[in-house]
């Protein structure tokens, strides 16, 4: 393991000089497996890796999730159960520890040009992530193809939301164990999950162009069998990481008690439709430091215009 950590993988760059960017890389099978094993890792694996690199990273309010977990008490977390959600297991972690390859991640996650922005010296590029805070709509799915776990379809997932009604915010809410679970379950995500759901988010960089390298490149000639293809293109959770072993469906039911200051929203989460709202939470998670308003509130506001 050590001499793989230690293995040095050379890059051809072209740089064009007058505007300081790469132009095209040419580089060797193993640079191209540590970009393609971008699409595999969690979440709160590169949260941990970007942290003791004291590289700074921002993920819409998941940083506040995940430093929330780290102050967590063993009387409400076991810290076997803590390490696993704040460093879930990855085959390509041995790589992401050299920070040459954390940083062209972490710009790969933000930039359209991240070989620019992580190899060259600044001037770097001045593109910024392109994140549109109005839409948290997952693809178009057919559930019945889904593989979804109806063993505990009675189960609900009750929320209370209080909202500001001049702005229409969320103040705080009023959760069960269960919700707790799913918000912390968020940080187990792959991020090659949430591009092949979502894939009309720009704020991933140029992880979407990277996804579609892998689906057109020959099995065949490139792959040494299929399954090794979809596990970059259908990333999965590692054994025994998943909520509840399903993403489950949602079904809201609304009561307004009138206040000068504040609504309450009662929501309960059931296991029919639960997988459509499922993923505008995890969505508005990444891009907005208000995602309980925009998954529940904002869109009804929307509906209702």
């Amino acid at each position: 393991m050590a001499s793989e950590a230690s293995q040095t993988m050379s890059l051809k760059i072209l740089v064009e000089k007058e505007k300081n960017r790469i132009v095209f890389v040419e580089a060797n099978k193993d640079f191209v497996d540590v970009l393609f094993s971008f699409l595999t890792i969690p979440i709160a694996t590169i949260f941990g890796l970007t942290r003791e690199h004291s590289l700074e990273w921002e993920f819409g309010c998941l940083n506040n999730l995940y430093e929330t977990l780290e102050k967590f008490d063993e009387d409400f977390l076991s810290s076997e159960h803590k390490g696993i959600l704040l460093r879930p297991r990855c085959a390509t972690d041995i790589y992401c520890r050299n920070l040459k390859v954390l940083k062209l991640l972490k710009c790969s996650l933000a930039s359209r040009t991240p070989f620019s922005d992580s190899i060259l010296e600044p001037p770097f590029s001045k593109t910024e992530p392109m994140i549109n805070y109005g839409q948290y709509e997952p693809r178009m799915m057919n559930l019945s193809q889904r593989d979804v776990d109806t063993r505990n379809k009675d189960e609900k997932i009750n929320l209370k939301l209080f909202i500001n009604r001049s702005n229409n915010r969320v103040l705080y809410a009023e959760v069960e164990e269960n919700f707790v679970n799913l918000l912390f379950s968020f940080l187990l995500v792959p991020i090659g999950y949430i591009i092949k759901e979502c894939p009309y988010l720009s704020f991933m960089g140029c992880l979407g162009n990277l996804r579609k390298s892998v689906q057109d490149l020959d099995v065949n000639k490139f792959f040494k069998s299929e399954e090794m293809k979809a596990i970059l293109l259908d990333p999965k959770l590692a054994p025994g990481t998943s909520y509840n072993n399903k993403l489950i469906g949602i079904e809201e039911v609304v009561n307004l008690s009138s206040s000068l200051l504040t609504i309450v929203v009662s929501i309960s989460l059931s296991a029919d439709t639960f997988i459509l709202q499922t993923l505008r939470l995890l969505v508005a998670s990444l891009v907005s430091r208000s995602a309980l308003t925009d998954a529940f509130v904002r869109k009804e506001t929307k509906q209702e215009t």
